[in-house]
C-alpha cells in the first residue's frame, strides 16, 4: 500500500528530528524528543485540509502523552517545490 505523500513527508521529517535529537541533543545535553516542546508545521497550501496524515506521523514519533504544542500555518510555498510540508521543532534542555 502507498502511503499518501503528505503523511509519506511527515512521516519522513518526524523520523528525522528524532535522528536529529537522539545523535546531536542527546550527545551533546543529554536530551531526547520527550524534550521536544513545541512544533511549527508549514503546509502547503490546500494540503493543511489532510490533517489526519499529519497527526498520525506524530502520534507514532511523540509519546501520546507528551505530545508538543503545535502550530499549523498554510502557506503559498516551501523551500522546495516537491516538499508539502516543513517543521520546525523547539526543544528545551534542563
Amino acid at each position: 500500500m502507498r502511503l499518501p505523500t503528505q503523511l509519506a513527508q511527515s512521516i519522513d521529517f518526524i523520523r528525522n528530528i528524532g535522528n536529529f535529537a537522539a545523535s546531536v541533543v542527546t550527545a551533546g545535553a543529554g536530551g531526547s524528543r520527550q524534550d521536544i516542546v513545541c512544533l511549527r508545521l508549514y503546509i502547503l497550501g490546500e494540503h493543511i485540509h489532510n490533517a489526519r496524515s499529519v497527526r498520525e506521523a506524530l502520534l507514532g514519533f511523540f509519546p501520546a502523552e507528551n505530545l508538543p504544542t503545535s502550530t499549523w500555518i498554510e502557506v503559498s510555498a516551501l523551500a522546495s517545490k516537491d516538499f508539502l510540508i516543513e517543521i520546525e521543532a523547539v526543544a528545551v534542555l534542563e
